[in-house]
């Protein structure tokens, strides 16, 4: 159970997760440099062009809004629900 104050954070934190996982993967793959894009989309775009597995795109989309409205006030935080579905996708993602 995430406190109310904490929501914010831990989805941005679970979006980041997901965007490490999936530069590492890339290196992985044979990417010496992984792009500097906060865009999970577009590093799963890049993974499965080298013939990898990128994960479900739906998840993907979720934890991009986590990476902005974080930052970006005056978004409203995450609910305590919000924030625990993008965690659990970060970790499927990682």
């Amino acid at each position: 159970m995430l406190p109310p104050a904490q929501t914010g954070s831990a989805s941005f934190h679970a979006q980041q997760a997901a965007e490490k996982a999936l530069k590492g993967y890339l290196v992985s793959l044979g990417v010496e440099r992984p792009p500097r894009t906060h865009d999970l989309l577009v590093l799963a775009g890049m993974i499965k062009q080298r013939g990898g597995s990128p994960p479900p795109e739906s998840d993907l989309r979720v934890l991009n809004q986590h990476g902005v409205a974080s930052r970006y006030p005056p978004a409203p935080p995450p609910t305590e629900a919000e924030a625990e579905r993008a965690l659990a996708m970060a970790e499927e993602v990682v």
